[in-house]
């Protein structure tokens, strides 16, 4: 008889662990800069004065991340980070010879401007998988 009483809450349980969004992991503190990575591993590197650098391996690819204000893309693209108050969105997209790079933004409302995440990789030939829009988050909107 008691068994009949928590078998529905053990039931519940597994559902919502089964449902639980993926755990994501802070790139950078400093930038409030989250990540879901899925199977993906994070590795920061020294920072540099005004910017945080590391580096995702996923299935063997490597990927550059570049966090910080200053990513070395024409004014014309880094002002459509203005825009981008619902979350981080990728607000460029180029290939240079064999290097891919993509660039994200999220307008934070603070005087230094946007908060920018530049991802480079000469590993992924155009397919970023997983990474997309969605892909990185405030750390602080999550709680």
């Amino acid at each position: 008889m008691a068994v009949n009483r928590v078998l529905p809450f053990v039931v519940l349980i597994a559902l919502l662990s089964a449902c639980r969004q993926p755990e994501e992991q802070v790139l950078s503190a400093r930038h409030d800069v989250c990540a879901a990575l899925g199977n993906a591993t994070y590795s920061a590197f020294e920072p540099g004065p005004d910017y945080d650098v590391g580096e995702i391996v996923e299935s063997g690819r490597r990927v550059e991340v570049l966090i910080g204000g200053h990513p070395g893309f024409p004014t014309a693209t880094l002002v459509k980070g203005y825009a981008a108050i619902d979350g981080f969105k990728v607000i460029a997209n180029s290939r240079d010879g064999d290097l891919d790079v993509l660039l994200f933004a999220l307008a934070t409302g603070s005087p230094r401007g946007p908060t920018y995440v530049r991802l480079s990789s000469r590993d992924v030939k155009g397919d970023w998988g997983p990474i997309k829009n969605g892909f990185l988050v405030s750390c602080h909107s999550k709680k």
